[in-house]
């Protein structure tokens, strides 16, 4: 009964109002003060909700308003993540798990950000380049675009050189190729899933 009572308190009270900072661009000089979310060392709580609609830090990407337990995943990687890594976000928008994640992998890492629903993945862009990093690629792909294609090594490596000579003529010819081997194609995954 006492956890029904306390269910029922919090739910009747407001929600905690976190954001958290963008490491690329926190020397802003008008931080944001409050606590700081235990698992995120970027992530601070606020005390109450301002109008973050008016406020040019946000859409200058100094700072992203999210969950505070969505910023789990700073944890997470800094604690697993120790040397660089090419990470895949599936389903990413509107992005900020996306760049939790890319503030918590390590220098030199490569992160691709996916979303499959075309609307989505261009707020996702939009957060992204807010955010700042140039190593975050967005992706506008169905899942089954990134299953796996084979080995990129071909089985089979060939090639054929002639050269016909004809008094003062001659013709040289050289044909390479290989075989056996698979390749994503870009150009199709992209335009079969226009909409």
């Amino acid at each position: 009964m006492q956890r029904y009572k306390d269910f029922t308190q919090a739910m009747a009270g407001q929600p905690p109002v976190s954001i958290r900072k963008n490491p690329l661009k926190a020397e802003t000089g008008k931080e944001k003060q409050g606590e700081v979310v235990p698992w995120c060392p970027t992530g601070i709580y606020l005390s109450e909700r301002p109008n973050f609609t008016f406020d040019p830090l946000l859409h200058a990407g100094c700072y992203y308003v999210q969950e505070a337990s969505s910023m789990f995943i700073d944890h997470i990687l800094r604690q697993h993540i120790t040397r660089p890594v090419i990470m895949l976000d599936m389903c990413a928008a509107p992005g900020g798990k996306t760049t939790a994640a890319r503030a918590a992998l390590p220098e030199g890492s490569l992160l691709y950000c996916n979303e499959p629903i075309r609307n989505r993945a261009q707020i996702l862009t939009e957060n992204i380049q807010k955010f700042g990093a140039t190593d975050v690629i967005v992706t506008n792909n169905l899942p089954k675009d990134y299953r796996k294609a084979g080995s990129a090594q071909p089985k089979v490596t060939f090639s054929w050189s002639n050269t016909l000579t004809w008094k003062k003529w001659s013709l040289s010819a050289f044909f390479q190729g290989v075989g056996g081997n698979k390749i994503f194609n870009a150009k199709e995954a992209y335009y079969s899933n226009l909409t």
